[in-house]
């Protein structure tokens, strides 16, 4: 996963994402790709770990999210090693936060 977000295609994305924010053009079109692309993600993960429990979604958003302000930190920041503890920590909070783990097990 952490190879994922320095991959050229991903970071790419990330600068679009920034370029968007003043090119109304620009986020005309990226808008509905990523809105196609997350939809295929949350589709994605709900097949994995089953969509009928109603956290799915949210967490699925928040991981996304997390993973996108991960990537970006790190453009700064290489090293990334603080990113890092706060992925692997998600990661292990997510059982947690669906239910499927107890809280004591995850620090």
């Amino acid at each position: 996963m952490q190879a994922d977000l320095a991959d050229p295609v991903f970071l790419a994305v990330l600068e679009l994402w920034v370029a968007a924010r003043t090119d109304p053009d620009l986020r005309s079109v990226l808008g509905p790709v990523e809105r196609r692309v997350f939809a295929t993600v949350h589709a994605t993960v709900a097949e994995v770990v089953g969509d009928e429990d109603p956290r799915v979604a949210t967490l699925v958003q928040f991981t996304v999210d997390l993973l996108t302000g991960a990537a970006m930190t790190r453009l700064v920041d290489p090293g990334g090693s603080a990113q890092a503890r706060v992925v692997e920590r998600w990661r292990r909070a997510l059982p947690v936060l669906l239910g499927r783990a107890d809280a004591d097990t995850w620090l």
